[in-house]
């Protein structure tokens, strides 16, 4: 699966985290940080498995889940409509 960000919704940074307007649904989404960076990641091109694999190499302390981790929240995200899958 390569998720991208869905070009339905809109978003804006705050802080660490970023909230997203999904226009279908006219639904704010908060993501935090680790939220924020799979969300940035999810290019088109990019797949979940790769994600997670940058998500390793950018993060010190990555926690052994990360990979159901990432993988829950990109599908919990396309369900939202917030990426396509």
């Amino acid at each position: 699966m390569n998720p991208k960000r869905s070009e339905r919704t809109n978003w804006s940074i705050f802080g660490d985290d970023i909230v997203v307007f999904q226009q279908l649904s006219k639904q704010y989404i908060v993501l935090n940080s680790t939220a924020r960076r799979i969300f940035e990641l999810a290019d088109g091109r990019s797949s979940t498995r790769s994600i997670v694999e940058h998500l390793r190499q950018e993060f010190d302390a990555v926690p052994d889940n990360i990979e159901a981790y990432v993988t829950q929240t990109v599908e919990g995200l396309c369900e939202l409509g917030v990426l396509e899958c």
